[in-house]
């Protein structure tokens, strides 16, 4: 009979410390968030209890139109069609009277940073004769425009922009704003 194998023991090793990195923000004081980044709201900056949270989980620049219906417009009003495809989710605590709705999914709640950093003046869902983002993208795919309390949601947000190497800038009334690059995504 063999006399069992001694085993090796590891010493339990401490844990190093994490570092926390500080976000990035833009010029403009926008948290800069990329394609898998998880942007939250929180009650306050003292009360770290999370309200909202969601995920751009791709980029589209210059997608192309699925039309909502027969004989519905299809090209874009201001030059390209973008669409970002979003997860989001909020807790039980969001309360939309105290903290300003979400409205991720409503291109008007948006806005939209020109790479030479202007702020671009016209309407990221066409122009008033052209509303393209409402005819370009069927109902059942769509992100609702706002989002209530205490539920998940899917979709995407279409938008026409004048160009496609700019930001995306989402704000709410809390005053934080979150900035997506649109330079480096490769075109549908």
């Amino acid at each position: 009979m063999k006399s069992p194998r001694p085993r090796t023991t590891r010493k339990p090793e401490k844990a190093k410390p994490q570092q926390t990195e500080k976000p990035k923000t833009s010029s403009r004081g926008n948290l800069i968030k990329r394609i898998g980044d998880t942007a939250s709201i929180y009650k306050s900056q003292a009360d770290k209890t999370l309200l909202a949270s969601w995920t751009v989980t791709n980029i589209t620049l210059d997608a192309p139109c699925v039309p909502a219906y027969e004989g519905a417009e299809t090209s874009p009003a201001n030059g390209h069609f973008v669409v970002l495809d979003i997860t989001v989710e909020t807790t039980s605590d969001f309360d939309s009277d105290s903290y300003g709705p979400l409205g991720l999914g409503a291109p008007g709640y948006w806005t939209y940073i020109q790479n030479d950093g202007t702020q671009w003046n016209g309407n990221l869902d066409g122009t008033s004769s052209k509303i393209t983002t409402y005819t370009c993208l069927p109902e059942n795919q769509r992100l609702p425009q706002i989002i209530g309390q205490g539920v998940k949601a899917q979709g995407k947000v279409l938008f026409d922009l004048p160009s496609t190497d700019g930001y995306l800038v989402y704000g709410n009334e809390s005053g934080h704003g979150w900035e997506y690059p649109l330079a480096g995504h490769a075109s549908a």
